[in-house]
């Protein structure tokens, strides 16, 4: 599976319309290598939401990260809602409230509410300073290849 190319393809439309593909590509090109290592990638198709980012935030920082953490896949898995925990976890850690960022992921009977995880990344997690060169930017980007969930951000 290309992983990558399914990436490039679902970012291109942002990259070219905002004058951004050169930073992006460097991300694109990082995610190749990644991809090389991952063992456990699901057949799925990568779907990427319209990017909306939180005011001021400058190119080339957490933003990228942010977008990348919540791309989601559609696997066929029963049809069931699942997220890898790490994701959970990862989220919870950094805005110190699992309560709240494991009940919006895992809500009973429908699965992942994907527009309250938007809003945690975007304008919580994001404007806290994430950083591409820390670590958050690190398990950011590992989601993209660890989270599993059967859903769309629409």
């Amino acid at each position: 599976m290309q992983v990558t190319r399914q990436i490039e393809k679902a970012l291109s439309r942002y990259l070219t319309s905002n004058n951004r593909r050169k930073p992006m590509l460097s991300t694109i090109q990082f995610l190749e290598g990644r991809s090389s290592e991952t063992k456990k990638s699901p057949r799925c198709e990568v779907h990427c939401l319209e990017a909306t980012y939180a005011d001021g935030m400058p190119a080339g920082t957490g933003e990228y990260s942010a977008a990348l953490a919540i791309m989601i896949y559609s696997s066929a898995d029963e049809g069931r809602h699942r997220i890898h925990d790490k994701m959970a976890k990862g989220i919870s850690d950094a805005l110190c409230d699992q309560e709240r960022v494991l009940t919006a992921l895992n809500p009973p009977d429908e699965g992942p509410d994907l527009r309250a995880v938007k809003e945690i990344v975007f304008h919580e997690l994001v404007p806290s300073g994430i950083q591409e060169s820390t670590e958050d930017r690190q398990w950011l980007t590992t989601l993209v290849f660890e989270a599993q969930v059967f859903s769309e951000l629409s």
